[in-house]
């Protein structure tokens, strides 16, 4: 008596391999959103850290908002007060991020880019945020009204400048900055609107994390 063979004829092979195809292309997207989203909240994450670090630094320093561009050495300075022209804001608010070894609060998972900051005449590394450039001119918190229509930190397109540019007559004391109204570059020309598959992520100057618009 002889055992017959359990093999798989080709068609069914076929057929097999035609439905895990199938399970594939329908499951690839649910994962890919998926892992989208919690590189999202990563990102989010981070940009509460740095809002966070802002806040605290408020607190130490009479309510005043970090420079963007002066020499760490005096906290107060006023921005035409000389200097090295350095984006020194990093270098000020990283104190006050828990773990401020970890560079990976500056950077979104999501970020393709190569952008290096370099922080005084330390370190350069990635950096996937930028700051509204209107708080770096040693403002304070109550020149600021309405802080929750304003925008304080942004996940910027790929470029060289770790701030962007309110170029407009609004101050961060007016009650609604016109963040559409750029007229060099428009904002949404330097908002990387698409690198999260809901929307980029923005901080507000009352420390709100907005994410997906």
């Amino acid at each position: 008596m002889y055992l017959r063979k359990c093999a798989f004829t080709l068609i069914e092979l076929l057929v097999v391999i035609a439905i895990i195809t199938v399970l594939v292309d329908l499951l690839f997207p649910v994962f890919s959103h998926a892992r989208d989203t919690g590189r999202q909240a990563s990102c989010l994450s981070n940009e509460k850290q740095i809002g966070l670090a802002a806040a605290l630094y408020l607190q130490d320093y009479n309510e005043h908002f970090p420079l963007g561009h002066e020499p760490a050495s005096d906290p107060l300075a006023t921005f035409d007060s000389g200097g090295d022209y350095e984006p020194h804001f990093i270098e000020l608010v990283r104190p006050y991020i828990r773990n401020s070894k970890n560079q990976g609060v500056w950077r979104c998972p999501s970020d393709p880019s190569s952008r290096l900051v370099k922080e005084g005449d330390k370190t350069e590394f990635h950096v996937s945020y930028s700051v509204n450039g209107l708080f770096e001119f040693g403002e304070t918190l109550a020149q600021v009204q309405t802080p929750a229509l304003k925008v304080y930190v942004i996940e910027p397109t790929d470029d060289d400048h770790f701030h962007w540019w309110e170029m407009g007559r609004s101050k961060p004391r007016d009650p609604y900055l016109p963040l559409d109204r750029l007229p060099q570059k428009r904002l949404i020309e330097q908002v990387a609107a698409t690198r999260h598959s809901e929307g980029a992520n923005y901080l507000f100057a009352d420390w709100r994390q907005v994410g997906a618009f």
